[in-house]
């Protein structure tokens, strides 16, 4: 728990993944993750090492996401967290990129467009 206002442990993040479906349409899929605020000293640790191949992405979201929420599988309902859904999101690159991202964004105060 912080002294400073508006700085929690964890934080919710809009997330914005595009994947292409049939015949090169793009589709957008909006949902909410929930990702630890760590340290920026620990954060950029982190991130150094995926970029230098010593950790994985898949490790990196291990660490860092605590779940999501509003996540619309395939017929409309929402997908719950787990383990396996989460396995399967990181498998599509269009969601790997996007939970990787939304990590880095809100860890970095990076703004985005469209979010």
């Amino acid at each position: 728990m912080s002294f400073l206002k508006g700085v929690k442990d964890e934080v919710l993040v809009n997330v914005r993944v595009e994947v292409t479906g049939d015949l090169g349409k793009k589709i957008i899929v909006p949902f909410k993750a929930r990702y630890k605020r760590l340290p920026i000293n620990e954060a950029k640790v982190l991130v150094d090492n995926v970029r230098a191949d010593i950790m994985t992405d898949e490790q990196l979201i291990q660490e860092v996401l605590l779940g999501w929420q509003d996540m619309p599988g395939p017929t409309g309902e929402d997908v719950k967290f787990s383990q396996e859904a989460l396995d399967e999101a990181m498998s599509v690159m269009g969601y790997r990129k996007a939970l990787v991202e939304g990590f880095i964004n809100q860890q970095f105060e990076i703004e985005t467009k469209n979010r």
